[in-house]
């Protein structure tokens, strides 16, 4: 239902002029659209959806246009659709690698399935709160499932690896850096000699203390899953390091989530999937916790955890430095829809 019914949406308002889009959007037409809103439509298609399908259209609130940022939706026509159906500007890619820029309160992200060719989205998180493409000279095509970390040494955003959007399991070890000023800019890839091998689906963080990003696991083109820990040290210069931690190690899966405890100066890594397709995860969902302690010497052990934790892949992590906690939020499921659940 959706892929057939988006495209008839929008050429729906496209198409029809002003008058008559009140007149010939019918209640046979709302029906199915109000069906797919309850779907597993994204959350914005969804809110569009609802809207067309149940409120009453009004004549009196113009043309459709680009404009009224902080306008409700009480109206079929008040509806920005240049921003929620056709806007270049509001990307809805799948495996994104993103950061949080606290300078400009905003989010930078680049790459993932369905992702923009030649450009870059930021969100502004104050108000207007407003996704902007930007336009950015690269080379190469924007990588699905890379990692990201934010370096507030210079304030740039590092990525690394990723694979392309073929399907084919093509991936790459590539350090791509872009700068993160109003307008970001991609500085250029790097290869800072013998490092991991060419990988999507893993995980990083950025160590300030260190200037060093960890990376964990992911997985490489025939089926091969990592649980090995690399450090990019960012000065004097780019140097890969291969930790060999001590203690056991959590197996080796894809699509982890990880944060950095400064506090304990240790790495808290939890769930992911042993068994993982293009077309995300194929296997069994985990559930563990396991912390790798960074001083004196690495090493792994792993977490007791009073209540279940849940069983993630490809979920959103953060560390709450003032709660000394970890958040979690959604990730795949090995059916649709995907999770939306917060921990």
């Amino acid at each position: 239902m959706k892929c057939r019914l988006l495209p008839f949406v929008i050429s729906l308002l496209v198409a029809l002029p002003t008058g008559a889009l009140a007149r010939d959007v019918s209640s046979a037409v709302r029906e199915p659209i109000g069906n797919s809103a309850r779907s597993t439509l994204a959350g914005w298609q969804s809110r569009v959806m609802s809207e067309i399908a149940n409120e009453p259209v009004s004549t009196s609130a113009g043309p459709i246009s680009g404009g009224a940022e902080n306008a409700k939706l009480p109206r079929l026509l008040s509806i920005d659709y240049d921003r929620y159906l056709v806007d270049p500007g509001l990307p809805n890619p799948i495996q994104s690698a993103w950061v949080f820029d606290p300078a400009l309160r905003r989010i930078v992200m680049w790459g993932g399935a369905g992702a923009y060719r030649d450009g870059i989205s930021t969100l502004t998180l104050d108000s207007p709160r407003r996704w902007t493409r930007l336009p950015l000279q690269n080379p190469y095509e924007p990588p699905v499932a890379a990692s990201a970390i934010l370096r507030s040494a210079d304030n740039t955003m590092v990525v690394f690896g990723g694979r392309d959007t073929s399907k084919t399991e093509t991936a790459n070890s590539r350090v791509d850096i872009f700068t993160l000023d109003a307008s970001p800019a991609y500085l250029g890839d790097y290869n800072p000699g013998s490092g991991p091998a060419a990988r999507w689906g893993h995980c990083a963080v950025y160590d300030p203390t260190g200037d060093a990003m960890f990376v964990f696991g992911g997985q490489s083109p025939g089926n091969v899953k990592y649980n090995d820990v690399w450090k990019l040290s960012f000065s004097p210069s780019l140097t890969w390091t291969q930790l060999s931690p001590t203690g056991t190690a959590p197996s080796a899966r894809v699509g982890a989530a990880m944060v950095l405890d400064p506090s304990g100066h240790r790495l808290v890594i939890h769930g992911g999937s042993p068994a993982f397709t293009p077309n995300g995860p194929s296997g069994p969902l985990l559930s563990d916790t396991w912390a790798l302690d960074l001083d004196p010497t690495p090493h792994w052990t792993q977490l007791t955890i009073g209540a279940p934790g849940p069983a993630t892949c490809l979920a959103a992590a953060s560390y709450d430095v003032a709660g000394d906690r970890m958040f979690l939020f959604g990730g795949e499921k090995l059916s649709p829809p995907a999770d939306s659940s917060t921990w």
